[in-house]
C-alpha cells in the first residue's frame, strides 16, 4: 500500500504542486508568497514532493517498527528552499506555515488515496503517516535552520 501511493505521488506530483500552490495563495497568512510569480512560488517544490514518493518507497521494504529514514539529497533541497525563502524576504513563520501547507495537503491527498481501497490495516496507515510526518519535520528543520543561519549572517554584516 505504501509503494502504491508513492507511485500515485510520482505519477500525479505536477497537480500535487498546483493544488499546494492554490493553498498558499488563499492562505491570508503567507503574504510574501503573494508578491511571488509562480516559478519563483514553485520553486524546487516538484522534487520535494517526487523526494517524499522515495522516501516512502523505501519504507515500504523496510520492517514496521524501524523509523523511517529520509532519503538522501532531501537536506540539500530542504535548504536551499530555506535559502531561496530568505532571498524572496519571506518571515520565518511563513517558511514554517508553507511546509505545513504542504504536509497538510499530503495528508489530505493520502487521505483521498486511502478511501477508495476499502479496509486499510492499521499498521499501513501508522507507517505511512510516521514517513510524512518524519519527512516534513525533517523539511522544516533544515529550512529553517539555514534560513536563520543566512539571517544570523546578514545581521553580522
Amino acid at each position: 500500500m505504501i509503494a502504491a501511493f508513492a507511485q500515485q505521488l510520482r505519477a500525479a506530483h505536477e497537480p500535487i504542486v498546483q493544488r499546494w500552490m492554490a493553498a498558499v495563495r488563499a492562505d491570508p497568512k503567507l503574504t510574501t508568497a503573494n508578491r511571488l510569480a509562480e516559478k519563483e512560488l514553485r520553486d524546487h517544490l516538484g522534487s520535494l514532493v517526487l523526494r517524499l514518493a522515495e522516501t516512502l518507497a523505501a519504507s515500504a521494504a523496510e520492517p514496521l517498527d524501524e523509523e523511517p529514514e529520509v532519503t538522501p539529497g532531501t537536506e540539500k533541497d530542504a535548504r536551499k528552499h530555506g535559502q531561496t525563502r530568505w532571498a524572496q524576504h519571506y518571515r520565518v513563520d511563513e517558511l514554517v506555515r508553507e511546509i505545513s501547507v504542504l504536509r497538510y495537503e499530503m495528508i489530505e491527498i493520502f487521505r483521498e488515496f486511502i478511501k477508495g481501497r476499502g479496509k486499510l490495516e492499521t499498521e499501513e496507515f501508522l507507517q505511512t503517516t510516521q514517513v510524512v510526518h518524519r519527512f516534513f519535520d525533517e523539511i522544516c528543520m533544515d529550512s529553517v535552520a539555514v534560513y536563520v543561519n543566512e539571517r544570523e549572517e546578514q545581521a553580522a554584516i
